[in-house]
């Protein structure tokens, strides 16, 4: 006979491991049969915890050549586009254009690992860098890189605890109504690089003012320079985007044309980087002619080489004297939980988008946890917050990306800008770079919701108009208070159950919906004015259709108490039917009497004419079978 093998986890231990030690037996009862030992082993220790966590193991066995090409093809795609918006984004966020960098490439390193979407590329985006503006005081690094790590850890907290459907509460038109006003602030924000102004104010109205008051001002060669550099981006966007209509006339274009499209795409979606270097040149060109350095504002002198890797700074300097964390923490505000969720927002919403149009799925949390260590990480190489980026994800997907290791090769791309480049940023008008960001969020305005709404429903233009106008006065203020109109929404429905009457010799009374505690004193109110109020014989008989009821609470159950005290004063009789056997439990406990919990509306209606009938054992065993 074979000796006995003990197997764990697929292997093969010694036999010696089968007789266990007077120690080993004490350690193995003390956690035999703990739940929290096992749920602990269970949700971290598994396979299958690793692999939802560390996504990468699932794929990566099964990588192959044709995989890794794909993968280097869309990297570098996607690293030539993303280094001169960083640039730009980097002047949205009011800080040195090295920053926007910085939050370029460690964080796709992190995502490669972590993340479960092939398309999405993390990074600096035109909202966050907005929104990091208002926070980073004067321009002061030191904000952007400490919100970038508060904002990782809150989604990291928030991804382990499964809270991500935070964020339902955000509606589409408080979104729009939020983005649309962010792209318009934006495009503000940039006129004054567009038009050489100088000493134009951040605040909102009062740039819009003083932008109008400096027309007078303008700079020719800035303005002829970022206007020029908007319709070549424009031309080159519809290049790129059109639509052959081979398929429809059955067209088979022959080799060299197909080459020529292709190098008309890739020009297309390299218009960034080519208008940067065509914008540089010429800037080149001018000073080699003589003009002076002044004609066209420069980006000027960026620091290079690799960012400074540390700690995120939880301490700064305001004139001469030393901010703590807990100023600091302070000064951000509401930022530290608005940033978070707007990240998050923006990711789940690119990832769900491209994984429905290419076939896969992706783990919601997951991305949250993704996206939070990505800004964690992130932040100890002096990067500001980062997240998914609509727009090099759509070309990331256009270039036939196949997983998450492409983000490998466009963190290179941008750490080869940082160790080599950097000398030649100093060239790039900062008029072409405003033409960059303009043309980026300006499709970001959506003004075909309004006519949807129109159409659908008029009440969600509420919302999205509150969301849009208070964004003018803070963004944070905008999306706070989109989402309390549109919560009042939802407490007001709920405080509104929709109550259907069918009257003849027994009145029933049907609710549509859950009764929750903001709805129960309509109800109390409808009984005594509806029944109670009607003209004729004082005894009422009334039965409650509870069939579309699955959720009740306490002040419901004292609401039907004090309606069945309410019947018994007048001398009249309540029934309840269709019950599902947890409301059935809860009206019980509550002090419901059982006798008048009926399987359905007809038995209930038939007790009040045989008050001696029983329903039998075996029958309502049934009905709360049938219900379970």
């Amino acid at each position: 006979m074979a000796s006995p093998r003990l197997i764990l986890d697929g292997e093969d231990l010694p036999e010696t491991a089968l007789t266990a030690t007077a120690e080993d037996q004490k350690r193995i009862n003390r956690y035999e049969g703990n739940p929290c030992v096992n749920l602990l082993k269970e949700k971290c220790c598994s396979k299958s915890c690793i692999r939802s966590r560390l996504p990468i193991v699932e794929w990566l066995p099964k990588y192959r050549l044709r995989d890794l090409q794909c993968d280097i093809i869309a990297g570098i795609t996607v690293g030539v586009m993303v280094v001169p918006q960083a640039l730009a984004y980097a002047n949205v966020a009011e800080l040195p254009p090295q920053y926007g960098l910085y939050a370029s490439f460690l964080g796709v390193f992190v995502y490669c690992f972590l993340g479960t979407s092939k398309d999405v590329t993390l990074g600096p985006t035109a909202v966050m860098c907005l929104m990091v503006a208002e926070y980073s005081r004067d321009g002061d690094p030191n904000y952007a890189i400490l919100l970038a790590f508060l904002s990782g850890v809150i989604q990291v907290i928030m991804g382990f605890l499964d809270l991500g459907f935070v964020v339902n509460f955000i509606s589409v038109p408080v979104i729009s109504g939020f983005t649309s006003a962010a792209a318009i602030t934006i495009t503000v924000s940039q006129l004054k690089d567009l038009f050489g102004l100088k000493d134009i104010p951040r605040e909102f109205f009062e740039r819009v003012y003083t932008i109008c008051e400096k027309l007078p001002e303008t700079k020719p060669w800035d303005a002829c320079m970022g206007l020029s550099c908007i319709v070549i981006l424009y031309i080159l966007k519809y290049m790129k985007d059109y639509d052959y209509k081979d398929e429809k006339y059955n067209y088979a274009p022959p080799k060299w044309q197909r080459g020529c499209r292709n190098f008309i795409w890739l020009i297309g979606t390299a218009r960034n980087a080519f208008i940067a270097v065509i914008s540089a040149l010429v800037c080149l060109v001018l000073a080699y002619l003589g003009y002076p350095e002044d004609t066209v504002s420069l980006t000027g002198p960026i620091v290079g080489g690799l960012p400074p890797f540390g700690p995120p700074p939880f301490s700064t300097t305001e004139n001469n004297a030393t901010i703590g964390f807990g100023k600091m923490a302070e000064n951000l505000n509401a930022g530290i939980i608005v940033i978070p969720l707007i990240g998050y927002l923006e990711n789940i919403a690119i990832a769900k988008t491209f994984a429905r149009k290419n076939k896969y799925k992706i783990d919601a949390s997951q991305e949250l946890i993704a996206i939070g260590f990505a800004n964690v990480i992130s932040s100890f190489a002096a990067s500001l917050p980062i997240t998914g980026s609509f727009s090099r994800s759509a070309v990331n997907s256009a270039s036939g990306v196949r997983t998450t290791l492409a983000g490998l090769f466009t963190g290179g791309i941008v750490l080869l800008a940082l160790a080599f480049l950097t000398n030649w940023f100093y060239y790039i008008p900062k008029a072409a770079l405003a033409a960059i960001i303009i043309t980026a969020v300006l499709s970001m305005i959506d003004f075909s919701i309004v006519r949807k709404l129109w159409r659908v429903k008029r009440l969600d233009l509420i919302p999205l108009a509150v969301s849009f106008f208070v964004s003018f006065v803070g963004l944070e203020y905008g999306i706070l208070a989109g989402v309390a109109v549109s919560v009042a929404f939802l407490l007001h429905a709920a405080a509104l159950p929709r109550i259907e009457m069918f009257a003849d010799e027994v009145y029933v009374l049907k609710i549509n919906g859950n009764l929750n505690y903001p709805g129960v004193e309509r109800f109390i109110n409808y009984i005594q004015n509806k029944i109670f109020g009607r003209k004729g014989a004082t005894r009422k008989c009334v039965v409650i259709d509870c069939s579309h009821i699955f959720m009740i609470d306490y002040t419901t159950t004292q609401g039907f108490n004090q309606i069945l005290e309410e019947f018994k004063r007048f001398d009249s009789k309540l029934h309840f039917a269709e019950v599902h056997p947890r409301i059935r439990r809860t009206l019980i406990a509550a002090g419901v009497d059982d006798g008048i919990i009926f399987p359905t509306v007809d038995a209930a209606t038939n007790a009040f004419y045989d008050p001696d009938r029983e329903l039998e054992d075996d029958n309502q065993s049934d009905f709360c079978m049938t219900f379970l």
